[in-house]
């Protein structure tokens, strides 16, 4: 499990190393007296006089008599004997800035691997089999940049050079994430290469977690779930629906199904992931909409459905597919009228 060093994001440090200057910071917790470009004094640990040195171009302390050094945290961290997240917080507010919150997901690790993702999608000459493969499932241009989804081409390590190098994540971070493989050899590697990157971002705009479809494979593999991310109390998507600003919200369990509908034009649709709806994303949806409309092929749990809606004063109407085997299957034999009706319907009603 990574320390609370690997889950603070890298910019949040750094922001808050900037705006602490060493020498200001220590120089009012000790005596300190300047030799040359640098700054000598007791070193605060083992007590020696004059072995304690800072360097103020490279915001950092070191002792020679007992090796102690480091940064501005490590000060801190052991000069009050406190650690690395309350030696994060007390910098932070000495600099005015909202004492970071440890949040082993890392929102802006994961906006920034979306924000990656998709401009290869955009950017990468490899990317064309990506891009066709999406408009066979039936979404283009805006759809697309819609749901953030993104591509990697089936190069070892180009996410981990940008990651690390241009946006300074450690490895750990990357790990911990569930972005990046080991081999069998002790290497890591770039983990969802030669893939359709799909990512989904809950209702606060945060990216929670990557499914990714390996195109040589014609396969989908799903992003664990972690104490961080439960499959099951997240829905595909329900940040779009929830924009839609409908009172009703179709269920779907399949990526093919919800990108056929978004591509006919129907926003207020979300993914279970699963052939059946939880409590959880039931909860998910209470708050936001009346009317759940499962359309699903093997709906096995539509009685459980029904009775929670009656239990949390919303309705459960389900679709029937008509003999058909999938929503796909549906909408290429009766069209998509039937299904805005019945939106149009519950909107008036509502």
């Amino acid at each position: 499990m990574a320390n609370s060093k690997d889950l603070i994001s890298a910019d949040v440090i750094n922001e808050i190393k900037s705006k602490n200057d060493i020498v200001n910071y220590i120089s009012s917790k000790q005596e300190l007296f300047k030799h040359g470009k640098n700054y000598h004094g007791k070193c605060p640990v083992c007590g020696k006089l004059g072995s304690f040195v800072v360097y103020p171009k490279t915001n950092s302390f070191y002792c020679f008599a007992c090796s102690l050094g480091g940064d501005i945290i490590t000060y801190v961290m052991k000069t009050k004997n406190v650690d690395y997240k309350a030696a994060v917080s007390e910098l932070a507010s000495i600099a005015g800035i909202t004492p970071p919150e440890i949040n082993p997901m890392s929102n802006n690790l994961m906006r920034d691997a979306a924000m990656f993702y998709h401009s290869q999608l955009k950017t990468n000459s490899k990317a064309k089999s990506a891009i066709n493969q999406l408009h066979a499932w039936g979404i283009k241009g805006k759809n697309i940049v819609q749901l953030g989804i993104g591509f990697h081409d089936n190069s070892f390590n180009c996410f981990i050079e940008y990651m690390t190098k241009q946006k300074s994540y450690t490895i750990a971070q990357l790990e911990e994430a569930n972005l990046i493989a080991k081999s069998s050899r002790g290497n890591y590697c770039d983990k969802m290469r030669n893939s359709i990157i799909i990512p989904t971002i809950d209702s606060k705009g945060n990216v929670v977690c990557f499914d990714y479809y390996i195109m040589e494979r014609t396969q989908l593999y799903k992003y664990p779930n972690s104490d961080n991310f439960v499959r099951s109390n997240h829905l595909y998507s329900f940040n779009l629906a929830v924009r839609s600003e409908k009172k009703s919200v179709i269920i779907v369990s399949s990526y093919e199904d919800y990108f056929k509908l978004l591509g006919l034009g129907i926003t207020n649709v979300v993914a279970t992931y699963l052939p059946r709806i939880t409590i959880g994303q039931l909860d998910l949806l209470k708050k936001h909409f009346k009317v759940v409309m499962p359309f699903l092929p093997q709906y096995v749990n539509f009685s459980a459905c029904n009775q929670y809606c009656r239990s949390n004063g919303m309705f459960c109407e389900n679709i029937r597919l008509q003999g058909c085997d999938s929503p796909i299957g549906y909408l290429d034999k009766y069209g998509i009228d039937n299904i805005l009706e019945k939106v149009a319907e519950f909107e008036r009603i509502l």
